[in-house]
């Protein structure tokens, strides 16, 4: 009979799961393996910063886009040239701003002062080799309406080049040496009826063989003008 120790003893040294089993003396359970620590997603690198813009005015690079200028664009259009007319009525501007009293304007070829809101003086030439001139009865400028009412003193001094002048139809007074050494000059037109006064000089030193025409029913009256300014014989018969 089997004492109990025998070695098929189920619970002795050959059951394997028991106490006895020599073979799990100090036998410690493995450790499992580690698990291993996800590896840390890459940091999205940073969008490159969005390429600079052009500058107003300069080219963009390739690859940019140039920025509009807002204020160069409401310009596209350029403020129009002064423009005169030559019929001796009116001259005109482009010109869309009023000037106050006492600023010379350019309208055309010539310039003017305001002298009043509706006034101006014809004060000066843009060139001295204008050949013919001829005086309008009227400017425009800002708008506005100005009547030609005066020449200043000096105003076609030394203009050599000039043949000819037509007086406009609201001029009522000349400057003194308005016309002085204007050697070629040798048609004058009065279209005005109101010319009331001649200044010092005003046609010294123009052609010996210069005539001035006036409105047939200022002639008389114009004689005095003349005479007392030294030059009737200006005068048209």
């Amino acid at each position: 009979p089997n004492s109990g120790w025998g070695w098929d003893n189920p619970g002795g040294w050959d059951n394997p799961g028991g106490w006895d089993n020599p073979w799990n003396w100090g036998r410690t359970t493995p450790t499992p393996a580690p698990t291993a620590t996800p590896k840390a997603s890459a940091t999205p690198k940073a969008t490159d910063n969005p390429k600079e813009t052009a500058k107003p005015g300069e080219t963009a690079a390739p690859g940019t886009t140039a920025k509009p200028d807002a204020k160069n664009e409401a310009k596209a259009t350029t403020a129009p040239a002064n423009s005169s007319t030559n019929s001796g009525n009116t001259a005109n501007t482009g010109n869309d701003q009023a000037a106050a009293v006492g600023t010379t304007i350019t309208v055309g070829a010539y310039k003017y002062k305001i002298v009043s809101a509706s006034a101006v003086t014809l004060s000066a030439l843009l060139t001295n080799a204008l050949s013919k001139a001829v005086i309008p009865a009227k400017v425009s400028y800002g708008g506005k309406s100005y009547t030609v009412t005066a020449i200043a003193a000096g105003a076609f001094k030394g203009c050599k080049q000039l043949t000819a002048v037509t007086i406009g139809s609201n001029i009522q007074s000349i400057g003194s040496k308005a016309f002085y050494g204007c050697s070629k000059l040798s048609k004058v037109t009065f279209k005005t009826k109101k010319l009331k006064s001649l200044g010092k000089n005003c046609f010294k030193g123009v052609s010996k063989k210069a005539k001035a025409s006036v409105p047939s029913s200022k002639k008389n009256a114009y004689k005095k003008l003349f005479k007392k300014n030294g030059i009737l014989t200006f005068l048209k018969k």
